[in-house]
């Protein structure tokens, strides 16, 4: 605080701030009983503002904006998880990978039909349709009427009607509603990783840290 205004004396009057740097203390101990810093952010924020704040009003001078870098204070109770991508699954949507039978269920060859008949005029309402189509043949999956060869069908030309709607409308759809479309075609991936590997030490030992 004294050198900033000592410089602004001299003359450096576009001198408005001070940055603190780094150095907040992190809690690195695992038990909840034992702590290692001795002060919290509330006191350091208070500390540093009455400081600066008082130095300022004694050698009536402007008061600095206050500014800090603790990246270890935000970083350290964080962690990174890299893992391998094993699969893309919405590479499987595409037509080469229909595999149609000779008689297929009804319900198939409409959303067959609905696939190649689909453009502006009725893309919505051919995407609605489908949605439909698809959760009459889950339920069916479900039941034993089709097999999983159908159901593999029926989500593949779901998925293309639904791509090919999200095209043909473009900025005509309400945005909201082309959202609410395009959760519908989402990627999913296929991760090597363990969500549960932290939990148990979490949840036994109470460790704080991932």
């Amino acid at each position: 605080g004294n050198i900033y205004t000592e410089l602004r004396k001299m003359g450096a009057k576009n001198l408005k701030a001070i940055n603190l740097g780094g150095g907040l203390a992190v809690e690195y101990s695992q038990f909840k009983n034992e702590k290692s810093r001795n002060y919290t952010l509330r006191e350091y924020a208070n500390d540093v503002v009455f400081i600066l704040k008082n130095i300022a009003e004694q050698k009536k001078d402007l008061e600095p904006d206050i500014f800090i870098e603790s990246g270890r204070f935000v970083a350290a109770n964080h962690a990174v998880l890299i893992a391998p991508v094993l699969e893309l699954f919405s590479q499987e949507y595409a037509e080469n990978k229909l595999i149609l039978k000779k008689q297929n269920p009804k319900l198939i060859d409409e959303l067959y039909d609905l696939y190649k008949s689909i453009k502006p005029s009725n893309a919505l309402e051919y995407l609605h349709d489908s949605i439909d189509h698809l959760e009459s043949i889950l339920t069916l999956f479900d039941l034993g009427y089709v097999d999983l060869q159908d159901r593999s069908n029926a989500e593949i030309l779901t998925h293309l009607i639904t791509k090919k709607a999200i095209l043909l409308l473009g900025d005509k759809q309400n945005p909201a509603d082309l959202l609410a479309i395009q959760d519908e075609v989402q990627e999913r991936y296929l991760v090597n990783f363990s969500l549960f590997q932290s939990i148990p030490d979490f949840w036994g030992l109470e460790q704080n840290f991932p």
